[in-house]
Parts: structure tokens; sequence; C-alpha cells
């Protein structure tokens, strides 16, 4: 199975990784005056742009998404052949339009598409936990969890979630990430 991750420019991955891992880069592009940078995360053009312009001017910033068209275009016409599965991972619609025009993307590429089967998309599911993973294993029902996904052939990855995610919803929280149908859940 071939899968693809892409990432807004906001992301903090260093350019050798990004390459490493064949990562594909949302840019978004920086006007400051009329100097533009599109962040494709090269670090020697970001920090150039940063000497030139954002030093006396920088409170004129403006930043410029990829629109749905071109993150639509982009799917439709590389990563649909290149991959089987895309996640791709923006940063809050809170901070930028991105997140909403890689969603509105999506859906528009989804509405040609028919569902698989029911259950899990993909047979892999993240479990990112607001602290130290060595504290992760001492929860109660992690056993019994990690068990369930060897026995069904789902790999179960762990990770210290990020920082955004530890601001939002605090230290100690447990977020579970995986590609399935919409479903409701009661307590």
């Amino acid at each position: 199975m071939r899968i693809g991750i892409v990432v807004d420019s906001a992301c903090d991955l260093p350019q050798d990784f990004i390459q490493r891992h064949n990562v594909i880069v949302l840019p978004i592009s920086v006007r400051i005056g009329k100097a533009v940078l599109a962040d494709h995360r090269d670090g020697e053009a970001t920090l150039s742009f940063l000497q030139a312009h954002l030093a006396e001017r920088g409170h004129e910033a403006e930043t410029t998404p990829f629109s749905v068209n071109q993150i639509r275009d982009l799917f439709l016409q590389q990563l649909v052949i290149d991959y089987d599965h895309v996640f791709c991972l923006t940063i809050s619609k809170l901070r930028s339009q991105i997140f909403d025009n890689a969603m509105q993307a999506g859906f528009a590429i989804l509405n040609d598409y028919k569902p698989i089967r029911d259950g899990l998309m993909t047979p892999t599911v993240c479990v990112g936990y607001g602290g130290e993973l060595a504290e992760l294993a001492e929860l109660h029902a992690l056993p019994d969890y990690a068990a369930a996904c060897q026995s069904h052939g789902v790999e179960l990855l762990e990770s210290v979630m990020s920082l955004t995610g530890m601001l939002n919803v605090g230290k100690g929280a447990l977020a579970v990430g995986f590609a399935a149908e919409p479903r409701t859940f009661s307590a």
C-alpha cells in the first residue's frame, strides 16, 4: 500500500526529512510589500526572505494559502496516481484558510468515489498522547487495545501529541486517529 503525506508549509519538518520521505508540501505564500515568497520549506530561501524583508516590514506580512482548486488539481494530477492513500495535515482552520481549502478540495474529490468497505479503511490506528509515552504505556486499557489491534492485523502507532494538540486538549489527553466512515458514538 502506497501512503502519501501532505503537509502545509507551516509544518516545521527539516527539508532533508521532507525529501527523504517524499512529503508533499502545500505552499503558503507570504507577501511583504511587493516581495512574495511561496514557502516550500526551503530554509535558505526563508532566511534570505527574513533578512531582506521581515525585520523592518514584518507587520505588513500577509499569507495566501493554496486555493481549493490548486489542492484539488495537485491531488488529481499527482497524488491519486502516486499513492493509494494520502494524509493531509494542515494548520488549524483558526489560523489559516488552508484547512478549509483542503477540506473542500477533499470533498470535491470524494464526491466522485464510493466507499470501499465498512470498518477501518486502512489497517492502521494512531494514538497521540499528551505526555511521555512511558505514561501512555501505563494506561489501564492500552494493553487490551494493543492486543485487539494485533489480533485484527491493525498496526498501532504511538506518538507524543503535537504541542498544538496539547495546547488545545490538554496535557494527558489521548487522541485516537483512524480512517473510517462517520460513526455516532455513545457514552
